[in-house]
């Protein structure tokens, strides 16, 4: 993912309160509840998002990606157990607000909400939230100034060590 990428998964809103937000991502079962079987993804919504994000040669054959990896995209993926897990990528750098409300319209149309990794939590997938999360997350940050960003993380890190 690149540093001016704002990324979260969708979650079905009935796995939300299954959601264990005090284990650190990658452990318990949190990932599973990402899944998805391919007939709870509306396809009317996968058309629409094609429209305005077109299919793209992903990195791997098991996903479906729509825009290109490095700006705005779309991943659908498919793992061993023949379950989908959709990652979203919004792109700092151009993203419009009609994009935006193009995508949240995409989660709503699939009755789900979003898993923010960077902060192992959930949250509804509507546009003030979206601006909200987007507004803290380190992506806008780098947007809106990636030196003084990197120089805060050069200095994070002479604190550390």
């Amino acid at each position: 993912m690149a540093v001016w990428q704002f990324a979260f998964y969708l979650i079905k809103k009935e796995n939300v309160n299954l959601f264990d937000e005090s284990k650190p991502w990658g452990e318990g079962k949190n990932e599973e509840l990402l899944a998805w079987h391919i007939n709870e993804i509306k396809q009317e919504s996968i058309q629409k998002i094609a429209e305005i994000l077109p299919i793209e040669k992903s990195w791997s054959n098991d996903i479906k990606q729509y825009g290109k990896i490095d700006e705005t995209c779309i991943e659908i993926s498919l793992d061993d157990m023949a379950k989908y897990c959709i990652r979203v990528r919004l792109d700092m750098r151009s993203l419009s607000r009609e994009l935006l409300r193009k995508i949240i319209c995409f989660i709503q149309s699939n009755n789900a909400d979003i898993v923010y990794c960077f902060e192992n939590k959930c949250y509804q997938a509507d546009e003030e939230t979206l601006l909200r999360l987007i507004k803290n997350s380190n992506a806008y940050k780098f947007c809106e100034d990636p030196v003084g960003f990197l120089t805060s993380l050069d200095n994070l890190d002479n604190v550390t060590h």
